[in-house]
């Protein structure tokens, strides 16, 4: 029962808040059919090997980022903002991220 009742209040903030929540409860639906439940086994028995994986592409992405930040250095700005607000503050930049962030909450684009 106590289970149930997690699983809920999981789909409800996965629902109403962040879908990324929801991916708990999918993980835990996608479990209790026998051909996935195979799947996540495996994955538990190569833990190891596929967090060091994830390590190594982090690390490969990281080192590509350091070199785009090197030979790209004037930046690229952002797609809806002019050219010459392309030095914008760190302040102006995320409020034009959360401002998009906010119209594209209930994945309706306004353009």
């Amino acid at each position: 029962m106590l289970m149930k009742v997690a699983l809920a209040g999981i789909s409800f903030l996965g629902l109403h808040y962040d879908y990324l929540i929801f991916s708990i409860h999918l993980m835990y639906v996608c479990a209790q059919f026998e051909t996935l439940e195979k799947v996540f086994v495996a994955l538990q028995i190569t833990s190891r090997e596929v967090a060091s994986t994830v390590l190594l592409a982090f690390c490969v992405q990281y080192c590509f980022l350091v070199l785009g930040f090197l030979t790209f250095s004037d930046g690229y700005g952002f797609a809806d903002m002019p050219r010459a607000d392309v030095r914008a503050s760190y302040s102006a930049c995320s409020h034009t991220w959360t401002t998009d962030s906010a119209r594209d909450q209930c994945g309706v684009r306004q353009i």
